[in-house]
């Protein structure tokens, strides 16, 4: 959703406020809080409209890192900027932080001290650079990272979890403010990665699925969308549905009516379904694209991933049988043949095609879960 066409939120953005800011000793958003919903339902447009302002109204600071701003950028070293960045808008909190490290000079931030200084491995820690920060403002520091899931790409990513996490143990101690550490991501697979297991930094922390956009916003949609005669917000909705929830398929065929206006207002309805249904046909046909331009193998390890769902091992017996059942009813070769070293390479070349993608312990998951959908729904 573009600037002009936000739908905004204000009563979901209040709520999690609540629930991000409760301070009662029994809150488990003290231990930090993730935010899921599915790609392209809103998820980054409401944080970066609704909540973050919410979360400012309420007299705290508030750090966003939105870690798909930069893809050049490591993942541990986008949050280490974005914490940097708070601390330097701050003299009185640099130059706590120069007299940890036995600098005096008057003259920090300039010449004696680079807040480059800052981050995992370095001379400063997260966790003293955060304390300097709470110590000046005095107040509960709230950080939000968006697309979280993108740490799991570097470990120095997921060590950043740690760091967070140490940080968010001091400042939550009765000599300072607090701090409140919120994470959102589309990927629900990736955010279990980051809170299912007792090895992880913020193992057991609550996962809050984000609401879809409602009926309101088809409402909304409906009154201003410019074209020469109306919609059915109740047909509309039904579409709405169809397409996920994804706004951006309603917005990309009211503009191709707008760019074709010839015709009568009685056949707008039924035209601007089967723009939505052509959206809808597109995504499906760019996902077979990509399939089609797989090999024989890549193509059956993938069946065989997309048929196992949570119980997919690669490497067992009888997923090499079923490797082959899959093999035999795509290939062109009456001998193909499938092994250990030719499935790693299959794997892998999936994995550069960002089809799938290895968790560090070596579980292998959808990068997109909409394709494993379309595969199945798919003849062999």
């Amino acid at each position: 959703m573009t600037a002009v066409s936000v739908f905004h939120r204000p009563e979901l953005a209040r709520r999690l406020t609540d629930r991000i800011l409760d301070n009662s000793p029994t809150s488990a958003s003290r231990s930090g809080i993730f935010l899921v919903a599915p790609r392209r339902t809103g998820l980054s447009t409401f944080i970066r409209a609704d909540l973050l302002p919410a979360l400012e109204r309420r007299e705290v600071v508030v750090i966003s890192i939105p870690l798909s701003a930069d893809p050049r950028i490591d993942p541990g070293e986008m949050i280490a900027k974005g914490v940097r960045s708070a601390l330097g808008k701050r003299e009185t909190a640099v130059k706590r932080t120069t007299t940890s490290l036995g600098i005096a000079d008057d003259s920090v931030g300039s010449i004696n001290f680079s807040l480059e200084r800052i981050g995992i491995g370095k001379d400063v820690t997260l966790t003293q650079t955060l304390a300097a920060l709470s110590e000046e403002v005095k107040c509960l520091v709230v950080i939000v990272i968006d697309d979280v899931q993108q740490v799991l790409s570097s470990q120095a990513g997921m060590d950043s979890l740690f760091a967070l996490k140490a940080a968010r143990d001091e400042l939550n101690s009765s000599a300072h403010s607090g701090l409140r550490l919120v994470f959102s991501g589309t990927h629900g697979g990736k955010l279990a990665m980051l809170r299912g297991s007792v090895d992880q930094a913020f193992y057991g922390a609550p996962l809050v699925a984000l609401p879809h956009l409602n009926r309101d916003y088809v409402e909304r949609f409906c009154a201003n969308i410019s074209l020469p005669g109306a919609l059915e917000p109740d047909a509309v909705w039904g579409l709405f549905e169809k397409a996920g929830w994804q706004p951006e398929r309603l917005d990309v065929a009211a503009d191709q009516l707008r760019l074709n206006i010839e015709g009568t207002p009685a056949y707008l309805q039924s035209r601007f379904a089967a723009a939505v249904e052509e959206q809808i046909m597109m995504a499906t046909t760019e996902i077979l694209h990509t399939l089609q331009t797989l090999t024989e193998l890549q193509t059956a390890v993938l069946r065989v991933f997309a048929e196992s769902g949570t119980d997919y091992h690669p490497f067992e017996a009888t997923t090499f049988t079923r490797y082959h059942a899959a093999l035999a009813e795509v290939s062109s070769s009456a001998n193909a043949e499938i092994d250990i070293p030719s499935t790693l390479a299959a794997l892998r070349g999936l994995e550069e095609g960002s089809l799938i993608w290895t968790t560090s312990r070596g579980v292998y998951e959808w990068e997109d879960p909409t394709v494993a959908e379309v595969l199945l729904e798919c003849p062999s």
